[in-house]
């Protein structure tokens, strides 16, 4: 019996269900360097039928969001699915190949490789089922595992030299860390908003790069278990970061090449999904939100402009970050390419945030910061 916990702001609720665990789940090789498991037609691969499209899933943690997934089944028009993760099980593998059953999609399997350690990203048949896999997934976990094992690797080069011209990729936690631009590596431990807005250089704000390339995601670092955790601080810290270490361009505002946000090449971008809720990212830059809970969101944060102070021991000062909190399930709420909000979308707000002795204040209504 497995209960799940959903949350919503004011109201906690759990409910519980049977689940029977099949022969499925027992790993078919299991070696020094990664387990697999597998469902469905694990012998025989299978190229997609229909050409894989382009889409990006950036999912929060907590309760999986059946329709993100269901959302990369169709992108992915069958074949083989993927799971990469540094620790679990193959507990995704009959739950996604379930939900691309009824989706119109359907897998010719789902699998999972656990990977062991750094000798597993240059393993043959690592390497071959994530070139050859129609999906790609970024289970939950330690992203550090993931960047520290893999970074520099054939396994790296594959998440986008694959047999496809393009697929979809997704992840959430860990997973959907890793995944932009910018990569919250949490080498030495989880940062929390209190220390990290009083020092944004403390120890546990360590910011790697470049670990999938991605022309959707850049100049931006993501977060995750967003409001569960009250992470706006230390995402304020990262894009700060991000900005004086001039790892993201930030013209000088006489420029007249300089637009603002709205010019996605420049200003230093994060993007905070809450629990149970996940970010679609189409291939014309529109961004869809879905969740299970009526009040899940993520926040679109840009700064465009340098932080007043952003140094080693000393507290973050930085004015006008300007955040785009989108809420629920919208369809096509905002267009990544020109971040802006879509005409017309509900559930949305938009405000500014600063930060000051290491507190965060909010142009939002009541000062909320989310």
């Amino acid at each position: 019996v497995y209960c799940l916990a959903m949350w919503m702001r004011s109201l906690a609720f759990v409910f519980c269900f049977v689940f029977v665990v099949s022969a499925d789940l027992l790993p078919i090789v299991n070696n020094s360097n990664y387990t697999w498991y597998c469902t469905g037609n694990c012998n025989s691969p299978a190229v997609s039928p229909v050409a894989p499209s382009f889409g990006v899933v950036l999912m929060g943690g907590g309760t999986d969001v059946d329709y993100a997934y269901s959302w990369m089944c169709n992108k992915a028009g069958g074949g083989d699915w993927l799971v990469l993760r540094t620790s679990g099980d193959g507990a995704y593998d009959p739950y996604i190949y379930n939900i691309s059953q009824s989706s119109g999609a359907p897998f010719n399997s789902v699998s999972t490789l656990v990977l062991k350690g750094r000798a597993a990203a240059f393993d043959d048949f690592v390497i071959q089922k994530t070139k050859n896999a129609s999906a790609l997934w970024f289970a939950g976990g330690d992203q550090w595992t993931y960047y520290n094992y893999w970074k520099g690797s054939p396994l790296q080069d594959a998440f986008t030299n694959s047999i496809y011209e393009t697929r979809p990729i997704g992840g959430t936690s860990a997973g959907n860390a890793v995944q932009p631009q910018f990569v919250y590596t949490a080498e030495f431990g989880s940062a929390v908003s209190p220390t990290s807005l009083r020092n944004p250089y403390n120890d546990y704000i360590t910011i790697g790069s470049d670990f999938i390339p991605d022309d959707y995601l850049q100049n931006m670092i993501t977060d995750t278990h967003f409001y569960q955790r009250d992470r706006m601080g230390r995402l304020v810290a990262f894009v700060s970061r991000i900005a004086q270490d001039s790892w993201a361009s930030i013209p000088p505002p006489e420029s007249t090449l300089y637009k603002g946000c709205s010019d996605i090449r420049y200003g230093a971008r994060g993007i905070g999904v809450d629990e149970a809720t996940a970010l679609l990212i189409d291939s014309d830059f529109s961004v869809t939100i879905t969740s299970w809970d009526s009040e899940g969101s993520a926040y679109l944060l840009c700064l465009d402009h340098m932080p007043q102070t952003c140094e080693h021991d000393a507290d973050l000062e930085v004015e006008g970050i300007t955040v785009v909190r989108l809420q629920g399930n919208n369809t096509n709420a905002f267009d990544l390419n020109t971040w802006s909000i879509t005409p017309n979308t509900q559930n949305v707000a938009k405000y500014e945030l600063s930060a000051s002795k290491g507190k965060l204040s909010s142009t939002h209504n009541g000062g909320n910061i989310y």
